[in-house]
């Protein structure tokens, strides 16, 4: 192709999530009038040599990520990546270490985030085996596979679920798993667990209508809706908020004093069996209440709904993020829900 690129496409690309679609010029400026869309950019392509561009090597000024720590040992590397005109590294191998404690932990540079787009929805959704994205990744794509596998029936939706609700957020000591960024627990992010996703009990589970039903009542216009449904889907004259997606957590914007309900359906993959509720929380500031307490279930595929109420103390109001969780037992099974709060 040479040894520069130039830009062969005059389509925008707009991102959902780490998405990309094609869209005209008109589609692209109305999308950016939609809320909570940050920007829409075009295509573009750069020219990169992979052994040698500096801000590949996350050797920019900015210092991009790849050296984490800053002072006289970086700047060593720095200058002499950029300065030799043969650069070359030794890799030392060790062995493999074992019984590191504690373990795991967050990664120093792994996302965190709220999610700004969509706030209504609590992101990270878990924390898995490996030193960020790139391979923890690949470890919950192959155990969502190995549920697959072993329950044929069940929706994307139903298969995270599993992997949700079932993660852990404590060492076998008890103690909360660490964030190495500062040492202190990883809130609401609860790490994978293979052995206990095949058999979660209960699941929350989504359709596709439901997921663009949650589009529609997120202010989507119809243009944006049939370009993501692929179709002419007509929005339902009444939507329910937002907030109300079949989720496997919470989170919950408190603006001031007020309630906040929100409604979820749980389905039992477990057998017969009655669940309690158990409500964990940080702050009094926010009083948790969960109805019905209970949630008795006499055979497999049947449905049950709940409401939960966040209400605020006026007296107490938060003024920062809180954590907590709602949990549903049988005795056999742990239904872990994580809660923000903010």
């Amino acid at each position: 192709m040479g040894s520069r690129f130039r830009l062969i496409s005059a389509f925008f690309f707009e991102c959902y999530c780490g998405f990309a679609t094609r869209l005209t010029p008109e589609e692209a400026d109305s999308l950016m009038t939609q809320p909570g869309v940050i920007s829409v950019q075009q295509e573009q392509k750069y020219e990169l040599h992979t052994t040698r561009t500096p801000l590949f090597l996350g050797l920019d000024g900015q210092n991009a990520g790849l050296f984490l720590e800053t002072g006289a040992s970086s700047d060593i590397i720095r200058r002499y990546v950029l300065t030799d005109p043969n650069p070359t590294t030794s890799i030392l191998i060790r062995g493999t270490v074992v019984n590191v404690r504690p373990s795991p932990m967050v990664a120093t540079f792994s996302s965190r985030g709220p999610k700004t787009i969509m706030p209504n929805i609590l992101k990270l959704d878990l924390i898995a085996p490996g030193s960020g994205a790139s391979m923890s990744c690949p470890h919950v794509s192959g155990l969502a596979a190995l549920l697959m596998s072993v329950h044929l029936e069940w929706s994307p939706a139903a298969i995270r679920s599993a992997l949700m609700t079932t993660a852990y957020n404590t060492y076998k000591d008890g103690k909360p798993i660490l964030d190495v960024a500062t040492g202190k627990p990883s809130t609401p992010f609860e790490h994978v667990s293979p052995t206990t996703a095949v058999n979660p009990g209960l699941i929350y589970d989504l359709t596709t209508e439901d997921y663009i039903d949650f589009i529609c009542a997120s202010n989507y216009n119809s243009s944006l809706i049939t370009i993501i449904s692929r179709g002419n889907y007509a929005c339902p004259r009444k939507t329910h908020p937002a907030a109300d997606l079949n989720y496997p957590s919470f989170a919950v914007n408190v603006k001031g004093s007020g309630t906040y309900k929100y409604t979820r359906t749980v389905t039992n993959v477990g057998g017969a069996g009655s669940y309690s509720v158990k409500v964990t929380s940080e702050t009094t500031a926010v009083k948790i209440s969960v109805e019905p307490p209970v949630l008795n279930f006499k055979e497999v595929n049947e449905k049950k709904s709940y409401s939960v109420t966040f209400t605020v103390v006026s007296s107490k109001a938060p003024r920062s993020n809180s954590f907590g969780s709602i949990e549903w037992s049988d005795g056999k099974h742990v239904v872990a829900s994580p809660v923000a709060i903010r």
